[in-house]
């Protein structure tokens, strides 16, 4: 029974973290519980001030490596699109999902909250290509987000320029 797992958590207080996450799991898993699968939702409008409080939180005031992470990213969104449009146009869901994988972390770093929203369905959707259906809409919606956030991006990068001049 799961239950006597408790008193080995209780035993090492540093586990507490893997006891929090133990419980979540047993808890999906427990007869009691119904499992479902989880959903994600694609904010409609998002507040500006989300922008970057990641990559702020992280540097804080070294603004001339904020203006390096933004160009780079930047730089990278183009090829990134490409690379997931050949990916879904020869139907390589292994190759889509590693992609969109790869760039959501780099995302969430940024601080891109509605592109990071549209990566996690795309790479849920991606990972055993068994839920393909919906991949080429949320695709369309991913590389429209990318193409309003690269703006935003680059209103940043002006303002970081006046900055670190």
């Amino acid at each position: 029974m799961w239950q006597d797992d408790i008193l080995l958590i209780k035993d090492n207080p540093a586990n507490t973290l893997h006891a929090k996450k133990f419980f979540k799991m047993k808890k999906a898993t427990d007869s009691k519980h119904e499992r479902r699968e989880p959903t994600y939702s694609v904010p409609e409008q998002m507040d500006k001030l989300e922008y970057f409080s990641s990559l702020y939180g992280h540097f804080g005031e070294n603004l001339s490596i904020i203006k390096e992470m933004l160009g780079i990213f930047k730089s990278q969104i183009p090829i990134t699109l490409g690379k997931l449009e050949r990916c879904l146009h020869d139907k390589n869901y292994k190759g889509f999902y590693f992609e969109i994988h790869r760039i959501k972390s780099t995302i969430s770093i940024v601080g891109l909250p509605a592109l990071c929203e549209l990566a996690m369905i795309l790479e849920r959707d991606s990972y055993d290509a068994t839920n393909i259906a919906n991949i080429p809409e949320y695709f369309e919606r991913f590389k429209n987000q990318a193409v309003a956030d690269m703006k935003i991006i680059e209103t940043e990068l002006e303002k970081l320029s006046q900055s670190v001049a």
